[in-house]
């Protein structure tokens, strides 16, 4: 570099080269740009899951007109792609976020589907995301006996819950749960359960069971709690743990203890518990050895409905003298729509990391998530081309199992990282009076000796008509203008050239003007145009041509009177070139819907 040329010894120069890499390290860090965009194309792809969003263009924008689903299962991809990315280099991507507006709308709420009964025989009612519970009480003696498993239907069930108490003798409960899949695909309506441990003079068992629908079948269970006391002083106890609740969930809670209530049932009378906080009963029972009625033990099931998220730490009473107590409660959590897959395409192919945010509910009232950001390259590698390219985009897709899932708009952040010696944030040259004044603006500059501006009247031959110094190094913004005093007649065009301390260089965008002879010029009207326009000139008018912003011709007419047809152009800002027997013009004209 030039600078370095001036330097007079060896330390210097390695002084000045870490200055300047700190400087443009800084400068680095500054040009770096983060830009938001929407899709304008979306559709269904079949990589992943079986059903289809419906209209899942709807993504477009953050409108409330939804993409939707309702069918249970894994949803394909809903593929959002062409986000019209301009990135110009050299530079590096730093980071990609996507950003969805999702909910769910319809959603149902735990609820009791067929109700507590005894025994080892249930029939379960038709219904939707369904789960078994199971609820074994056991009094066994001295001897440590257990359920180590269980079957419905011959489908294997889950245990959740096992919490004892032990004064002498033992009490215990166990709580199971089989989901749809199993209650689905059972062969009969038989619970089994298989044991271990000896089985003592006085043991005694009982069932209680009943099942529940729209049950979360991926986490069923969103809270556990146990509690044992042995020789209780009181007839009245609360289980130790709170268990922790949720929006729609349904609390279900057991307890039993060695003693029957007063005054004394037969086994198979009431067990003489009651429970507080809202909680419905279900089985309440003294169950008892055929060959010891008297030395039994009482059992109770309950359950109860929660409309918010909290805890619920359930007090039992017994009507009689406890010697002990165990109990067990589980929450059995909603069914959820929820992340199953999101991932970037590039070049139209999924691609990279799955940054789906698992076992996360979507609310019920629709909100933004953020998936990835600064930084966050997803797993891969990522070019200026494959983020300008139609085919780089996000997929979504979802775990529908209650209501419908609802995705209301995708957005897509890139952070990109410039290494061009300058960030130039824009380029302009318009006509004031007559006169040409380019302006330009930088947030960034690394390096930068000087700007040229250069003037062309076919963008094939170049000169320069003005220089400016540079900043040097820069992370602020900085303002440029010059005016060009005496513009070419006609089209012409402007650039800027940049040049480094080293000599290496760069140019912007190209911009054209017009400069009119505003003593002659034809009036257009109206302005501004919708599917035509028209045109009044004191010469005669030959041949009239329509430009775009880029100077390229979208329309001739060769008849100019009357109105002039623009109907099939797109809208947005073009250029009239009127050409007459003495001279051509050029005017803007914007075009509208």
């Amino acid at each position: 570099m030039n600078f370095f040329k001036t330097c007079s010894s060896f330390i210097k120069t390695i002084r000045l080269l870490l200055i300047h890499a700190l400087i443009l390290s800084c400068a680095l860090v500054s040009a770096q740009t983060a830009t938001i965009k929407s899709p304008t194309l979306a559709a269904n792809n079949n990589t992943i899951g079986s059903n289809s969003w419906s209209n899942p263009t709807n993504v477009y924008l953050n409108d409330n007109i939804y993409t939707s689903l309702s069918t249970i299962g894994i949803s394909k991809y809903v593929a959002s792609s062409s986000y019209g990315y301009d990135i110009s280099g050299p530079g590096n991507i730093t980071g990609i976020a996507v950003e969805v507006r999702r909910g769910s709308s319809g959603i149902q709420n735990v609820a009791l589907l067929d109700d507590w009964s005894g025994g080892l025989s249930k029939t379960i009612s038709a219904g939707i995301n369904r789960c078994l519970v199971v609820i074994a009480g056991l009094e066994t003696g001295t001897d440590l006996r257990e359920i180590t498993s269980m079957t419905y239907g011959g489908q294997a069930m889950t245990e959740v819950v096992n919490s004892y108490a032990v004064s002498g003798f033992y009490a215990r409960i166990q709580i199971w749960i089989l989901n749809e899949a199993g209650i689905a695909a059972a062969t009969s309506t038989t619970i089994a359960p298989v044991f271990t441990g000896t089985i003592h003079a006085e043991y005694c068992e009982t069932f209680s069971s009943a099942s529940f629908r729209y049950v979360d079948q991926y986490n069923p269970t969103s809270s556990t709690a146990q509690s044992s006391l042995t020789s209780p002083s009181s007839p009245v106890y609360q289980i130790d743990n709170p268990l922790n609740t949720l929006v729609g969930s349904m609390s279900i809670a057991a307890v039993i203890t060695g003693n029957r209530p007063t005054p004394a049932p037969a086994p198979g009378g009431a067990g003489g518990f009651t429970v507080n906080s809202s909680f419905v009963s279900g089985a309440n029972i003294y169950f008892a050895n055929p060959s010891f009625t008297s030395s039994g033990a009482s059992f109770l099931t309950s359950q109860k409905a929660s409309t918010a998220i909290g805890t619920e730490q359930p007090t039992f009473t017994f009507d009689g003298s406890a010697n002990r107590f165990a109990a067990a409660a589980i929450s059995l959590r909603r069914a959820r729509n929820m992340d199953n897959s999101v991932r970037l395409t590039k070049a139209g192919m999924l691609t990279g990391s799955n940054l789906a945010n698992s076992n996360v509910e979507w609310p019920t009232s629709n909100g933004y998530i953020t998936y990835g950001g600064n930084g966050n390259l997803w797993g891969t590698s990522w070019t200026i081309a494959d983020i300008n390219n139609a085919g780089f985009g996000a997929a979504v897709s979802a775990i529908v199992q209650n209501g419908t899932a609802n995705i209301d708009h995708i957005r897509i952040t890139v952070w990109f990282a410039s290494t061009l010696p300058i960030q130039l944030q824009s380029f302009d040259a318009e006509i004031v009076d007559k006169h040409v004044v380019i302006e330009w603006r930088t947030s960034a500059e690394i390096n930068n000796e000087l700007f040229s501006v250069q003037r062309s009247p076919d963008s094939k031959e170049w000169e320069d008509i003005s220089t400016v110094h540079g900043a040097g190094n820069s992370n602020v913004i900085l303002d440029y203008s010059i005016t060009d005093m005496s513009p070419l007649n006609g089209i012409s065009y402007y650039r800027l050239k940049q040049t480094d301390y080293d000599g290496a260089f760069s140019y912007s965008k190209t911009k054209f003007v017009n400069y009119v002879n505003q003593f002659s010029e034809a009036i257009i009207y109206p302005k501004p145009a919708t599917n035509y326009f028209s045109i009044k000139s004191n010469e005669k008018v030959l041949k009239i041509n329509i430009l775009d912003a880029s100077g390229q011709v979208v329309k001739v007419f060769d008849k100019c009177i009357g109105r002039l047809d623009i109907s099939t152009i797109q809208p947005g800002l073009y250029y009239v070139e009127v050409i007459n027997s003495n001279e051509t013009q050029f005017q803007k004209l914007y075009v509208k819907n």
